[in-house]
């Protein structure tokens, strides 16, 4: 599934983030959870508000991400699970800790993973005068479950490390996907279509763009669901783009006109091919020229 972190639009109440990612065409969700101190702290955590907003809007919330506060109260996880299980969520998300955070790695420590395989840990990244994570970059493959957050491993080795480490960890249940500019992380993947459709083809676990306010131009509504739009598309199409280009050219050979119909495909095929793996927008173009070519001749 695909879905959109709640975090990514902070500023608004959970009522608009839901309305924006239903209109940016998401099916799903990613819940930040709230902390006291935070604006709608209330509305994070009240699962008959948080079922209505499934209803209300169509989007199904698929993973929970603990507050930011957890790392601090970690004892408070049962709430967390209880507000899973209630919601019927797939994943649970937590941070690794820090090697100073002496509390939080005593019940990271002693938390019972294997019994809990929907709790997922995720990849924090090195960061300047902090102490670093207590398992690195290296040592991933230890984790039982995880959830990969792109940006915060651009922000911690370079791109070709991430490409290999994504290609070896099998431990991998979700993506956190954003972008690292070398000053902001979770900023839009929209200027780096490239490295994206390639490090996401025909991945099969689920992917959550968990972008924050800083990767939209302005904060009105129509600018973020245009750029939500934009990102989804790129997630979408590089998700499993050998399935949606072949469910495509199978749909115009059932309608008529077949001989002409099967040369046209036959041409488009073979430019698809050339540019599917290489330019992400040439390959958007030609899908959109075979849904063009389908569209006239239905209408005959």
């Amino acid at each position: 599934m695909i879905t959109l972190s709640t975090a990514s639009l902070y500023p608004y109440s959970l009522s608009r983030i839901f309305e924006m990612a239903a209109s940016a065409n998401f099916k799903g969700v990613e819940l930040m959870l709230r902390s006291q101190k935070d604006n709608a702290y209330l509305d994070s955590w009240d699962i008959g508000y948080l079922k209505k907003l499934e209803k209300e809007y169509n989007l199904k919330i698929n993973s929970v991400h603990v507050p930011f506060s957890f790392n601090d109260q970690p004892q408070n996880f049962h709430k967390i699970l209880k507000l899973s299980t209630k919601l019927k969520t797939k994943f649970i998300i937590i941070h690794l800790p820090r090697q100073d955070e002496i509390g939080y790695q005593v019940w990271f420590y002693s938390f019972p993973f294997s019994l809990y395989p929907n709790v997922l840990v995720e990849n924090i990244h090195y960061k300047k005068n902090y102490a670093n994570p207590i398992i690195g970059y290296d040592s991933l493959f230890n984790i039982q479950n995880m959830c990969f957050d792109i940006a915060h491993a651009l922000r911690s080795i370079n791109q070709h490390e991430v490409e290999q480490l994504m290609s070896k960890l099998k431990n991998i249940r979700q993506f956190h996907v954003s972008w690292w500019d070398g000053k902001e992380d979770h900023l839009s993947i929209v200027k780096n279509t490239s490295f994206f459709q390639k490090i996401l083809k025909n991945r099969k676990e689920d992917l959550c763009l968990e972008l924050c306010p800083k990767a939209f131009k302005n904060l009105k509504e129509k600018t973020i669901i245009e750029e939500l739009k934009k990102n989804r598309r790129i997630i979408e199409n590089a998700y499993n783009l050998e399935e949606n280009k072949d469910k495509i050219i199978e749909e115009i050979k059932e309608n008529r006109h077949q001989e002409t119909i099967d040369k046209v495909v036959e041409i488009l095929e073979t430019i698809a091919d050339k540019y599917d793996q290489d330019d992400m927008m040439k390959y958007e173009a030609i899908v959109d020229t075979i849904e063009k070519v389908k569209s006239i001749y239905q209408r005959r």
